[in-house]
């Protein structure tokens, strides 16, 4: 794994410290992008995976890409980030660079049956530890 890198996923890492600060005299076309990170976190088969699924679908992205079950089982068992790019309109709206992603980091649940809580926390801690 590259460091700086989400797990699994070849997406950078970035702390998105810089979001809604306002540099005097730079545009928002000027600034560097940013990865906003958003880690959706629950129980083994409460629709965090349809969760971000559904806000692809809402915003006319592609999603086939996400995996997610049919019922309450799991379908998640290591992290997977799915990314998508924040429009120059919003960006301009919310002072956040534009060229900036949303990454939504979909995680193991909690009570899985097939990987110990104990194991999804350690997956969560090598991810916030390498950022």
């Amino acid at each position: 794994m590259a460091a700086g890198s989400l797990p699994n996923s070849g997406i950078p890492a970035s702390n998105p410290a810089g979001a809604g600060v306002t540099n005097p005299g730079v545009s928002n076309s000027e600034r560097k992008a940013i990865n906003i990170m958003i880690p959706v976190i629950g129980p083994s088969g409460g629709g965090k995976s349809t969760f971000i699924k559904n806000v692809f679908e809402s915003l006319g992205e592609d999603s086939q890409h996400i995996t997610v079950d049919d019922g309450f089982g799991s379908c998640t068992l290591k992290l997977a980030a799915h990314s998508l790019y924040i429009t120059d309109d919003v960006a301009d709206q919310h002072n956040i660079p534009q060229g900036s992603r949303l990454v939504f980091v979909d995680t193991p649940g909690f009570d899985n049956p097939v990987i110990y809580d104990s194991e999804v926390v350690s997956l969560m801690a090598n991810w916030l530890a390498s950022e």
